[in-house]
């Protein structure tokens, strides 16, 4: 869809978050559940939703002009390629 795109001006990527503290984490998950995914993160904490949402102004940005077809993924270090 990037490639097709792109020809029209259009910038598609996606985000793919990690773990993030909001309320469909919090009752999905139990709380140990949680601590051990925060202490598996190696920045130690869960992402917060301003976090992920500054991502996705970031990529609607024309800062990110040259970002095209990309998945970010801001998830504090608990994936990492």
């Amino acid at each position: 869809m990037a490639k097709e795109l792109i020809q029209q001006n259009v910038r598609v990527n996606a985000v793919a978050p990690g773990f993030v503290d909001t309320q469909l984490v919090g009752g999905s998950l139990t709380p140990p559940l949680v601590e051990v995914v925060r202490l598996q993160t190696p920045q130690g904490r869960l992402g917060r939703p301003e976090e992920i949402a500054a991502t996705i102004a970031f990529l609607a940005s024309d800062d990110a002009s040259f970002f095209v077809g990309d998945t970010v993924s801001p998830n504090g270090g608990f994936v990492t390629s």
